[in-house]
Parts: C-alpha cells; sequence; structure tokens
C-alpha cells in the first residue's frame, strides 16, 4: 500500500522578493490567509512578488482554494509556487491564476533561465489548485469542488532537497498591493514509498528419474531327452560276488564275466 501522507502544522514565513514597490502583507486565520503583494510580475529570469512560504524536505504537496483575487491589473498573479531559494531568480514552479487570462503552469528550469508557461484560459474564482513534488516531478493540478482532479502539467525540474513551498502574489503593478484570499490550506508531506524487497523464486525439487529396472535374462530350461533317446549303459563294478543294480536291471554274480562286466541279454 502507499505510504500515508502526514499533514504538516505550519508557521509560515514571507518575504517580498525582488523590487516590489511595496512591502506584502499577511493577514493569518488558521487554513485562511489573506495575503497582499505588489511586484511587476513573475517570469522571465527575475521576479518581484509577495511570497508567504514555509520550508519543505523531499516530497509534499499543497492544496487551497483560491476564494478572492483583486483586479489590480489583468495579468496580476496569485497561486502556489514550489521555489529552490529565495532569490530572485531561482528555479520555480509556479501555478497561478490571474483575473484576465485564467490559470497557468509557469516555471523555470534553473536560477537566471527564462520562464516557461502552459495557460488554460477558463480558470477563475473560486478555484481549487493543488501543486505536488515528487522526487523531480512536480505536477500542477486544478478542480472546481476540491475533490476531483484535473491534471494542468506535470514539470520535470531538478531541485535541492530542501526547498521552499507557499503562496504567491504580485499585483503587476508596483505601486499597488493586490489581495488574494486562499481557503482551506493544507500542506502535506508525502513520505518516499519503500523499495519492495524482491520475493526470491523458490528453489526447485529435482525429482531423480528413476533407473529402468533391468530385463531378466531368461535361461530356457533344458528339454528332458525322450527315454527311447537313452542307450543302456554297462557300468563297471568291482566287488565280485555281490548282488547289484546296474541300469535297472538286478545283478549277481553270476551275470559277470572273468573282467567283472555286466553281460546284458
Amino acid at each position: 500500500p502507499a505510504p500515508s501522507q502526514q499533514t504538516l502544522s505550519v508557521s509560515w514565513s514571507t518575504k517580498d522578493i525582488g523590487a516590489v514597490g511595496r512591502k506584502g502583507i499577511l493577514v493569518s486565520n488558521g487554513t485562511v490567509l489573506k495575503i497582499r503583494g505588489a511586484g511587476h510580475d513573475i517570469g522571465g529570469t527575475h521576479d518581484q512578488f509577495y511570497y508567504v512560504y514555509s520550508p519543505l524536505s523531499g516530497n509534499g504537496e499543497l492544496i487551497a482554494n483560491v476564494a478572492s483575487q483583486d483586479a489590480t491589473d489583468g495579468a496580476a498573479k496569485s497561486g502556489l509556487m514550489l521555489r529552490e531559494t529565495l532569490a530572485d531568480n531561482a528555479a520555480n514552479v509556479f501555478l497561478s491564476l490571474t483575473p484576465h487570462a485564467g490559470i497557468a503552469l509557469q516555471w523555470r528550469g534553473s536560477a537566471r533561465q527564462m520562464t516557461h508557461t502552459i495557460s488554460r484560459p477558463h480558470g477563475k474564482v473560486p478555484a481549487w489548485m493543488k501543486l505536488v513534488r515528487q522526487g523531480n516531478t512536480v505536477t500542477g493540478w486544478t478542480s472546481y469542488n476540491g475533490s476531483q482532479w484535473v491534471k494542468m502539467q506535470s514539470v520535470t525540474i531538478s531541485m535541492s532537497k530542501t526547498v521552499y513551498i507557499g503562496f504567491a502574489v504580485t499585483s503587476h503593478n508596483e505601486t499597488r498591493l493586490s489581495q488574494t484570499v486562499f481557503m482551506h490550506v493544507l500542506l502535506s508531506k508525502i513520505p518516499i514509498a519503500p523499495t519492495p524487497t524482491p520475493t526470491p523464486s523458490p528453489t526447485p525439487t529435482v525429482i531423480p528419474t528413476p533407473m529402468p529396472s533391468p530385463t531378466p535374462t531368461v535361461i530356457p530350461s533344458p528339454m528332458p531327452v525322450p527315454p527311447s533317446l537313452i542307450s543302456p549303459i554297462a557300468t563297471r563294478v568291482y566287488g565280485q560276488g555281490d548282488d547289484f543294480t546296474a541300469n535297472g536291471v538286478n545283478v549277481n554274480a553270476s551275470s559277470l564275466n572273468a573282467s567283472n562286466d555286466v553281460v546284458l541279454d
């Protein structure tokens, strides 16, 4: 299962980034933030805006509802920002809302580079926004109800492990402050999913192939010899004067010749 997210208790910090003209103001009441900021713009190679932020180490996401936005200029910008440093030329990803240009996702890949933008002109207040960092991937999401989200864009951008995440407001007019109200603010840390340990494959059981039983050697029984083929054989015996049997014939001493041979008729 995916690791559960941890809601962070946040103490927000503030800073005017770049030459803003007027200092920004934050009024915080729990999950409601009223932010007033000046500045010429967020874009190009350098930014000028008021930043309300918190450090974020590793993965995390920020959700908020943009409840209202002052139209100090049609190009005034308010939204969620992930920023590598607090320098005015730092790498960043910014999910923004403007009074006349709708919702946009913009990013600067590294310090002092130009800013790239993808816009969706139909966005307007109240607007739900979500910015998610997972590794080197940062994704912007929008919603009309805070529960069904539409992916705006994902960008791959290499930043330090610890970055800054929060809210950016620029009036697009250095002499005026523009107020934006963010509600239902929720900052969460996303734990890194543990790498699953692969399950070792079971060692196959080797079943020996049985040796075939040797074929018994059949030794044929000898054929009996018919009695008719057996020739009578006289047996030479010794001990003249005794009776005995030779080839089934009773023999007595009178049947012996001078050489003790049996004489058969």
